[in-house]
């Protein structure tokens, strides 16, 4: 047998092992099953980009998820309990607590589905493969938070600048040069992010959202394309969904 194959093999039991491990998380935290979500994605949609949520609230609630800043600043992504900021021009950093959140969706991650990939897979690939393991599970009709951790052949991201008022909607803001694309080859990283039923799409976003950051944490954003070679890939299944629309 390939000797290749082998240690492919054992690296990804050996993820799957982690991920349904307990992680390294503040345990006194929020631990429901709750998908969290801060101020409806059509907010963002209509023009609205002004902070309403904290994110020492935000991080109080998931360790794993994704969103964005006050003005749209970047893309935020939680990886176990641990919340990045991806700017517009690349870079990224650690969130403050005292930085607010236009748009935040978070869970704290207890995969209900776990298997390692047997074979590259491309994004739409991806969301196919993972529409069987639903179907399979509880079906379409569900939220389920996402994670994919493994080896990335290709990735391709983006972020966005942030805005001023008067601000535009989001659609205007995407299709005049405010948002940039990033790319990366043979990355080890982690994908994290929601699938959610169509009957969901004014609350967030309909179908598969993901965003990503690299394991050396120098590279992330929203997730556009990518070619996984091998790695896990796991989902938590919810029922409960409880919408956040203002700082407390």
């Amino acid at each position: 047998m390939n000797k290749n194959y082998i240690l492919g093999f054992v690296f990804a039991v050996a993820l799957i092992f982690f991920i349904f491990s307990a992680l390294s998380y503040d345990p006194s935290a929020n631990n429901d099953d709750s998908v969290y979500v801060f101020s409806p994605l059509e907010k963002l949609l209509k023009g609205d980009y002004n902070g309403t949520s904290d994110y020492s609230d935000v991080m109080l609630h998931g360790d794993t998820g994704l969103g964005t800043f006050d003005r749209l600043n970047g893309e935020m992504v939680a990886v176990d309990g641990e919340y990045y900021q991806v700017f517009y021009n690349g870079t990224v950093g650690e969130v403050s607590g005292s930085q607010t959140a236009s748009f935040a969706e978070v869970k704290e991650f207890s995969p209900d589905i776990a298997f390692a990939l047997e074979s590259p897979v491309n994004y739409s690939g991806m969301k196919e493969l993972l529409k069987g393991e639903f179907e399979s599970d509880s079906g379409l009709s569900v939220v389920y938070a996402v994670r994919l951790d493994g080896y990335f052949r290709e990735v391709k991201t983006r972020s966005v600048k942030e805005q001023s008022e008067p601000y535009r909607p989001l659609e205007d803001v995407l299709s005049t040069g405010d948002q940039a694309f990033f790319e990366r080859t043979g990355v080890k990283g982690t994908a994290v992010g929601y699938y959610h039923p169509s009957y969901m799409k004014d609350l967030t976003s309909e179908g598969f959202h993901l965003h990503f950051i690299s394991d050396d944490r120098k590279f992330g954003g929203h997730l556009v394309e990518f070619n996984m070679d091998s790695g896990v890939i796991s989902a938590d299944r919810t029922e409960k969904v409880v919408l956040r629309t203002a700082k407390e």
